[in-house]
This record gives C-alpha cells, sequence and structure tokens, in this order.
C-alpha cells in the first residue's frame, strides 16, 4: 500500500441483493469499490468508487454485482481519528469489527467522492 493513502478497510463478498450500511463518527469519505478499484486507490493511483462525503452518520451503498469489494474510509487531507463500522442491512449482520484510529491525510486527495460517481 502507497504510504500517502491512510484509510480504514473491510474485504467482503458482496452482491446486488444486498445493502451495506457504514456508520462514521466523523466527516469521511466512505468509497465501496471493486478489488481492481481498490489496488489502485491504495497505489495512490486514478481509481473509481461509489460513495462519497458522509458527514457523519450511517451510508447506504450498495454492490452492484456479485464479487470481492472493499469499504475504505480515509479523512481526505485534513487527517485525523475516526470511527466507523460495517453493516449488512439485508442480513442485519455487522462484516467485521467496528474500527478506530487516528488517520494521515491522504497526500493525493480530498474528500472529493460524488454518490453518484459509479464505476
Amino acid at each position: 500500500m502507497d504510504p500517502r493513502v491512510d484509510h480504514l478497510h473491510w474485504e467482503l463478498s458482496a452482491s446486488p441483493r444486498d445493502t451495506l450500511e457504514i456508520t462514521v463518527d466523523q466527516p469521511a469519505n466512505v468509497l465501496l469499490m471493486d478489488d481492481a478499484e481498490y489496488r489502485k486507490y491504495c497505489k495512490g493511483e486514478p481509481h473509481q468508487a461509489y460513495g462519497g462525503q458522509v458527514e457523519r452518520g450511517a451510508t447506504i451503498l450498495k454492490p452492484y454485482r456479485n464479487g470481492l469489494w472493499h469499504v475504505a474510509v480515509d479523512m481526505g487531507r485534513s487527517g485525523g481519528k475516526v470511527s466507523a463500522s460495517v453493516k449488512n442491512r439485508t442480513t442485519n449482520q455487522p462484516l467485521g469489527v467496528p474500527q478506530s484510529r487516528h488517520l494521515r491525510g491522504v497526500a493525493t486527495g480530498t474528500l472529493e467522492y460524488r454518490a453518484d460517481k459509479s464505476l
């Protein structure tokens, strides 16, 4: 992983039947990416993602196909401490464990994603 891309991360198998609820306690980028786009993200390369800036609270994202998906939470250029969790609303089950830590700012990005941006 590129040292410029500091983020919280969850890896999961999901399908269009799944509804993911990602909750953050601070303004952050909440991103859903397939495996190829996540690898680009980790290298600091241009990538595409679903999601966007979330002020705080929950946001809902849905995978558009079956496969391996990644949820990433970063703080854009600002950095700071963030806590986040991921839940599958379809099954009402948490995905992984809640995470909380101080993230460095992302040197190559800002809070730049829009909810309507698609892969």
